[in-house]
Order: C-alpha cells, then sequence, then structure tokens
C-alpha cells in the first residue's frame, strides 16, 4: 500500500466513512474487485463512501478509469479531496447523487462494462439501482457476507433469485472468492428495462426481493 492511499484510508477511517477491519483487509477486498474488472475498462464504484472499493483498483491498476457515486455531500466533499491528495483527477470521475437518478443521465445510461458494490445495500437494492448504469453484457460485482454470517444463504439463488434478476435484465453470473472474501457477479441481457430503476428510495422501500 502507497503511503499516499494509506493517508487517505486513515483520513476515511477518522472521519467515519470506513468500516471495522484492517487497512490491508480493505485491501484484499478491492483486488479482489479487481478479478471481474476488464483491462482498460471504466468501472463504477456505487455508493463509493470511503472510497473503497474504487480507489485501491485505481492505484493498483493505471489501466483503469472510475467514476466514484455517493449521494451525501460529506462523502462526496471526502472523495473529491482524496483524488486530489492521489493525484488521479485525470482518471476519475467524482459524482454527487441518487443512483437511481444519475442512472438515467443520458452520460451513463447503459454506458458502463461494470460496477462495482461493496456495503451498498441488500441484494435487491444493489441489484437494482446498478443496472441502469450497465451496458448489454456489463457486470455487477457485489461483495457478500462472510461465510456464516446471519445475512450470508447458503446458495446463491437463495440470495439472488433468477426470476426478479431476469425482470431487472440480468442473468446470474458466477461467484468468486478471493483470499478470504465472497463476491457475486450479474451479468446485464440487454437494453435496461425502460421502468428500471424506479424513482429515488423505492427501490430500497419495496424491494423486488
Amino acid at each position: 500500500m502507497s503511503v499516499q492511499l494509506q493517508g487517505v484510508l486513515v483520513e476515511a477511517r477518522l472521519r467515519g466513512l470506513l468500516g471495522p477491519g484492517s487497512l490491508d483487509a480493505h485491501i484484499t477486498q478491492a483486488a479482489g474487485f479487481a478479478e471481474a474488472v476488464p483491462d482498460g475498462a471504466t468501472f463504477l464504484d456505487l455508493g463509493s463512501g470511503g472510497g473503497v472499493p474504487g480507489l485501491p483498483l485505481l492505484v493498483a491498476r493505471d489501466d483503469l478509469t472510475g467514476i466514484l457515486v455517493d449521494s451525501a455531500t460529506r462523502r462526496i466533499k471526502f472523495l473529491e479531496w482524496a483524488v486530489d491528495q492521489l493525484e488521479m483527477a485525470s482518471r476519475v470521475t467524482v459524482a454527487w447523487g441518487r443512483a437511481e437518478e444519475l442512472s438515467r443521465s443520458e452520460h451513463l445510461r447503459g454506458a458502463l462494462p461494470v460496477v462495482l458494490s461493496r456495503s451498498f445495500g441488500r441484494p435487491a437494492v444493489a441489484a437494482e439501482c446498478a443496472r441502469g448504469f450497465l451496458a448489454p453484457g456489463g457486470l455487477l460485482v457485489v461483495s457478500e457476507p462472510p461465510a456464516g454470517a446471519p445475512s450470508a444463504p447458503d446458495t446463491g439463488e437463495e440470495r439472488w433469485p433468477a426470476e426478479p434478476l431476469r425482470k431487472l435484465g440480468y442473468e446470474l453470473g458466477d461467484p468468486y472468492r478471493h483470499r478470504g472474501f465472497g463476491f457475486q457477479v450479474l451479468v446485464a441481457v440487454g437494453d435496461c428495462p425502460a421502468e428500471v430503476p424506479r424513482r429515488p428510495g423505492i427501490p430500497s422501500k419495496r424491494p423486488r426481493f
């Protein structure tokens, strides 16, 4: 981990924007996300918060560009500061707003090959809020709860039911693990359905599954 990145993550923790666990563990999880990101891609970090996984991923792979999305002004100000500290302004866009609205903007609708979701919300919320950003064939990569956690069901199909995913325009991809961290991949099938996502707040208030 670079000194600059360590300083950014320490500041994120001091501001209450980064959860428990060692900084090295956050870096390891970010490296797990990297396994699913194609070479030279632009990714979107959904609910970027303290900048993980987006910032460590950009530090580790200089072939990538990123869009860091968050709806909270406090977190956006931190992300803008962090991008400046890491001298990444040419490779990173920090976007303030609700995913439900940003994913309907002309320049982001159906534009991205990969969206990353770490602690954004329950599976149905992450799936619906990410879908509008994805190009046909694009990937949503979601971090999964640790094995044995109460929120971790026995099978991917229980956590990610096929029929609701089909209505959102996904098919279930393969799960994978990286040094103890689990990930689930969803594949965008065709264009995003016109009704997806619903109005801001509705995906979390009335989840589809």
